[in-house]
């Protein structure tokens, strides 16, 4: 049962545009770092790094915190599961390139992370661009699809 019908609250809007604006944030700072690694500024790399964690993580921490301070627990209906299975499966991909983001640190931090050996950059961006696109897919489908149902 949709939220509109069984009387459940929505989060406050504000929360989803705090959730998109920290997910777009995060890819824009991986896209900073890999230019930032063409043009051999390594502490320039290493800080777009750990801001695109950090403002990747806070979206999915903003993102959950909104649904759980409306009183929304997993096992009230399917509703409930399934803004609780968006959430997870986003976290699995957070947490995926936390790990992969840890690995480019360690890398640069031992001098193997350069202009000319960035394909685990490469490939950490791709997969880092995707969540981000699917993190904006999941903050509409639970912020916006409810609000446009009956």
């Amino acid at each position: 049962m949709w939220p509109t019908r069984s009387g459940q609250r929505l989060p406050a809007a504000s929360s989803a545009v705090t959730s998109a604006a920290l997910l777009l944030a995060s890819s824009a700072a991986v896209w900073l770092g890999g230019r930032a690694l063409a043009s051999a500024r390594s502490g320039a790399v290493r800080a777009a790094l750990l801001i695109a964690a950090v403002s990747l993580a806070g979206a999915l921490a903003s993102d959950c915190l909104a649904q759980w301070r409306t009183g929304l627990r997993p096992t009230q209906h399917p509703y409930a599961a399934l803004v609780y299975t968006a959430l997870s499966l986003q976290g699995v991909y957070v947490v995926t390139l936390g790990v992969m983001g840890s690995f480019l640190l360690a890398r640069s931090l031992f001098g193997r992370l350069d202009a000319r050996r960035r394909a685990s950059w490469d490939n950490t961006a791709l997969l880092w661009h995707y969540t981000v696109a699917q993190g904006l897919l999941v903050v509409a489908l639970l912020h916006l699809v409810p609000r446009w149902l009956p």
